[in-house]
């Protein structure tokens, strides 16, 4: 029964591979992977801590929840895309809670064409992302960067993660600690009918790189 699951699902990935293939593919190769009206879900997780502050007791304020959007347009892509800044803009969205409720804040997402991810790498590269920073596997394209400054006294821990077959946002990580403050930010793509559930068990190890590293950042 497992190996036809798997079955099945390798077929409908093969086929909405070479379905988003003949829409709208530019000269690079680039197109879109997702359709006007899909509904992507998401897992929200923010804390602020505040700690070694005279002032007050150590304390942190979290926010966890779930949201979904549903995609609206697809812009155009360029024939010709030379720079990270020539990609197009992210498909318009309507933002809701997991209650139904729409929302207007504007919690962080990003699309990316799919088709030419060595060409995404590249332009990656090319805006300050070390080549050693880029992740690459069958089901995942992204970077996980580390950036210091303040004679390393301050560090800024960031993760982008998107799904190879569709370019959407899987998960973005960020861990931002401080003398007195820290910031912890995440939001990790729920599986779904398109998104199958062995996308996320093969993430855990790439989502494990960031969380190791806060661990070890708070225990210093």
């Amino acid at each position: 029964m497992r190996k036809q699951v798997l079955s099945i699902i390798a077929v409908a990935l093969a086929v909405a591979i070479c379905t988003s293939s003949v829409v709208a593919v530019t000269n690079q190769n680039l197109s879109w992977g997702i359709s006007v009206g899909q509904r992507l879900d998401y897992d929200y997780y923010r804390e602020y801590s505040y700690f070694n502050d005279t002032r007050f007791d150590d304390y942190s304020i979290i926010r966890d929840f779930r949201f979904y959007n549903i995609v609206g347009n697809l812009p155009v892509i360029s024939d010709d895309i030379d720079i990270r800044g020539e990609l197009p803009t992210t498909p318009n969205r309507t933002c809701y809670y997991e209650n139904g409720t729409e929302t207007s804040y504007p919690y962080l997402w990003y699309v990316i064409p799919i088709g030419n991810w060595d060409l995404i790498i590249d332009l990656w590269i090319g805006t300050g992302v070390n080549e050693s920073e880029i992740i690459d596997t069958p089901q995942f394209v992204g970077y996980n960067a580390t950036w210091s400054w303040d004679d390393g006294n301050t560090t800024h821990i960031y993760a982008e993660i998107y799904s190879r077959s569709t370019g959407v946002l899987h998960t973005c990580q960020t861990y931002s600690p401080s003398e007195n403050f820290a910031l912890q930010y995440e939001i990790v793509l729920i599986p779904s009918d398109d998104i199958p559930v062995i996308y996320i068990l093969a993430a855990g190890g790439i989502v494990s790189v960031v969380i190791v590293a806060i661990v070890l950042m708070k225990r210093k």
